[in-house]
């Protein structure tokens, strides 16, 4: 959704989707289907690069074995 996407680029740190544990990544919740978009935000280079696009359960896992 174009809309969502502005939305992300004016304010990509939104407090509620902060992913636990991994300083400066967030999530964007995709309902239909359900799909987790995982994103990092790096200030210094202005930068918000996607990580990770997979279901619910699976976005988490596969950001775990990124970090491992």
């Amino acid at each position: 959704n174009q809309n969502l996407l502005t939305t992300v680029r004016q304010q990509p740190r939104v407090a509620t989707d902060a992913l636990h544990g991994l300083p400066n990544f967030y999530k964007i919740k995709i309902t239909t289907p359900q799909f987790r978009l995982a994103y990092h935000v790096n200030d210094a280079e202005n930068l918000l690069t996607i990580v990770a696009i997979s279901s619910r359960d699976d976005v988490y896992l596969l950001l775990q074995s990124r970090q491992s």
